[in-house]
């Protein structure tokens, strides 16, 4: 979600949305502050154009990966971790 946790959650959306989300009893909610800057396509830019070009056709290689993606990423990757300790969780108590 776009937007600036740092303002109070009665004028922030994002605020708002962290602060009620993050009350939930069922765990920490997943949450990273990014820089601003970080929704900057990447690829090979010409002129307002970005393309993603595969590198193996002889083209230069692409930008590598903004800011987003990587967290995008790492809070998939810690929700698979999530998930699975879940699934044992639950086949634990099936099989005691």
């Amino acid at each position: 979600m776009a937007g600036n946790a740092s303002e109070p959650p009665e004028t922030s959306d994002v605020a708002w949305f962290l602060q009620t989300l993050g009350a939930r009893p069922e765990g920490r909610l997943l949450h990273e502050e990014l820089p601003g800057g970080h929704l900057a396509p990447f690829g090979i830019r010409f002129g307002d154009v970005v393309f993603e070009l595969d590198p193996r056709f002889g083209f230069p290689p692409a930008e590598p990966p903004a800011e987003l993606e990587a967290t995008a990423v790492r809070l998939l990757g810690e929700l698979d971790r999530r998930r699975a300790v879940a699934v044992q969780q639950r086949m634990g108590v099936r099989t005691a």
